[in-house]
């Protein structure tokens, strides 16, 4: 979802908002999920264990776009279409056990992380002729992305 709003803000594009726009999501960046990953590796109490590793803090798409227009100083009007069947409309990740096992907490804030995803994707492209596949993505070696 991040990476088709980020790619239709670079390439003067509205992004599609599937519903109203106040759904939520507990986005992650993926730094604090190796981080999270890493010390699960190493912590004794995880083996067996089943831990939610994510923010633990939920944004709407509306308070994402908001916070996309802010960082690229672009007014950006989200084309709405109808909600798709069966779409969760919050979600938000119990990170406790994460908290209390592994020593867990999330490091970079979601405007950082907004930002180096933003800039990450707006190099890729520039260097990419304006567009970008699966490929490029996939053959970088520094991707920090949100999830």
């Amino acid at each position: 979802m991040i990476p088709r709003f980020i790619q239709a803000v670079i390439n003067d594009k509205p992004p599609t908002v599937h519903g109203d726009g106040e759904q939520s999501r507990d986005f992650t960046f993926i730094g604090d999920l190796v981080n999270g990953i890493y010390k699960a590796c190493h912590a004794e109490r995880a083996a067996g264990e089943i831990i939610n590793l994510a923010c633990g803090r939920r944004i709407s798409l509306n308070d994402l776009l908001d916070s996309l227009s802010e960082l690229t100083k672009r007014e950006i009007n989200p084309v709405h279409t109808e909600s798709r069947p069966g779409d969760v409309r919050d979600s938000l990740a119990d990170i406790s056990k994460a908290r209390d096992v592994l020593g867990y907490e999330p490091q970079v804030s979601m405007a950082d992380a907004l930002a180096q995803t933003y800039y990450w994707y707006e190099a890729a492209i520039k260097n990419n002729g304006n567009s970008l596949s699966s490929d490029t993505i996939n053959e970088s070696k520094n991707v920090e992305s949100i999830i």
